[in-house]
């Protein structure tokens, strides 16, 4: 899960899909969001907040499906923006 440290000291990742995901329901898993969304309660890693940067249509479908996996993603171009 290829990452970056932000001077607000969130952690950005690329959202790559699980591989049982690809295999058993292609499409249908939200790949490392699921993982912290099953394992860590606070939304961090290491006590530090982690958000997924993913395309817009991702985020679109996220942000319809709506819960913890809308918040735990950002679309590319916000997080490209400093601060």
């Amino acid at each position: 899960m290829p990452a970056s440290r932000t001077a607000r000291s969130t952690i950005l990742a690329s959202l790559l899909p699980l591989a049982a995901a690809l295999i058993c329901m292609p499409g249908r898993l939200p790949g490392w969001t699921g993982i912290v969304v099953v394992f860590s309660p606070d939304d961090a890693v290491e006590g530090r907040p982690i958000r997924f940067v993913v395309p817009d249509d991702d985020w679109q479908r996220a942000q319809q499906h709506g819960g913890r996996i809308a918040v735990l993603v950002e679309r590319r171009a916000q997080a490209d923006r400093p601060g």
